[in-house]
């Protein structure tokens, strides 16, 4: 284990708005949302009000009927994998209290024999953790938005007879989450009545308790100016693909799959099945004492070879998102070690995608 020194880097919003009903927590999102991004994606849980302003501002939506955080989850990725730079997600209260969210697996998993309130939780919540880290360890702009409730507790006071008595005590508004859910962001705001933005948590000094009324282009240039300054952050490959490289034991660490990645010039997001057998050539290449860059274009090339073979019809393979024709790696003009044709969705040839996308296959692509 070695420390090293701290440097900030360039990041992506992680904001929460509190509020109760009306008190703008959707426009706002909405309004930041278009600030920091061009494409923006909404998870709506709360029966389509975000397409309520549809004629103001330009974005795709999923509306969701069930809160499992499984849908939470697979709509987060979803949107990840898209190529959003912003996803709002209206509400996350919703995945606590809603229809098959948290609160109400819990009740279920009590039922059963065997299990009581207590350890109903022991399934519940590592599905909830992957919510959380899902959100916060995806590749875009997140701002979510919670439903706030009136938070009591119970104290201990003396009366005027020196005799200790229990008195509730208001604390204040609190987001309809799971205790402690703020500490997950890095900017926590909460809005009232009157559509004021006040900051009770935050990272960027600059906003340290701050109020905006109707908080709009100000702000979002304020988020844009601290999240953009600091050092550049490798994004270009998925956390799914370097996970993966990391397993298979031929890199060490995250930054060190990154780097290889960039070298391989393999496409983002690759199929499971073409990475396994990409790592197979370049393990064998470096077992053989091979260097790093030599032992990269060895297993690029048997990459471009076995794509050649999948993609025949006179060098030609049409993808079957789109309309265009796309040159196989042996009709570029380019080198065979520059990176395979994509359609417009990002993703490797239909033909290959559709043949050897397997995934939950141990097969190897033989190249």
């Amino acid at each position: 284990m070695l420390f090293q020194k701290a440097t900030k880097k360039q990041a992506k919003l992680r904001l929460a708005l509190i509020g109760i009903s009306g008190s703008g927590k959707t426009f706002t999102a909405l309004t930041l949302a278009k600030c920091l991004g061009k494409k923006t994606a909404v998870i709506d849980s709360e029966k389509g009000s975000a397409s309520k302003y549809a004629d103001l501002f330009d974005f795709d939506v999923l509306e969701l009927e069930n809160f499992h955080p499984n849908n939470y989850i697979e709509a987060i990725r979803a949107a990840e994998e898209a190529g959003y730079e912003v996803l709002i997600i209206d509400s996350l209260s919703h995945a606590w209290i809603g229809k098959s969210g948290a609160l109400e697996l819990a009740d279920k998993a009590a039922t059963k024999p065997g299990t009581n309130k207590f350890t109903a939780w022991r399934d519940v919540t590592p599905l909830h953790n992957e919510l959380v880290d899902t959100m916060i360890g995806a590749k875009l702009h997140v701002i979510v938005t919670m439903r706030s409730k009136m938070d009591y507790a119970i104290e201990k006071e003396k009366d005027n007879n020196g005799n200790e008595k229990n008195v509730v005590k208001k604390l204040g508004m609190a987001a309809v989450q799971r205790d402690g859910m703020e500490y997950e962001f890095d900017v926590v705001g909460d809005m009232d009545s009157n559509n004021n933005l006040s900051i009770t948590k935050t990272r960027c000094i600059a906003l340290h308790d701050m109020v905006y009324n109707k908080p709009g282009e100000e702000l979002g240039h304020l988020l844009i100016d601290w999240l953009s300054s600091g050092e550049a952050v490798n994004e270009k490959w998925s956390r799914d693909t370097t996970t993966m490289l990391v397993k298979s034991d031929v890199v060490a660490s995250t930054n060190e799959a990154i780097e290889l990645l960039d070298l391989s010039n393999l496409p983002v997001n690759v199929n499971k099945i073409i990475l396994k057998g990409w790592v197979n050539k370049y393990s064998e290449a470096k077992k053989a004492g091979m260097a790093l860059d030599v032992a990269v274009k060895i297993a690029n090339n048997a990459y471009s070879d076995y794509l050649d073979k999948q993609i025949k019809n006179d060098g030609m393979a049409k993808d079957t998102t789109s309309p265009v024709l796309i040159p196989s790696p042996a009709e570029s003009e380019k080198s065979k070690l520059v990176p395979p044709p994509t359609g417009g969705n990002g993703k490797m040839p239909a033909l290959v995608m559709t043949q050897f996308d397997m995934d939950n296959s141990e097969q190897d692509a033989e190249f």
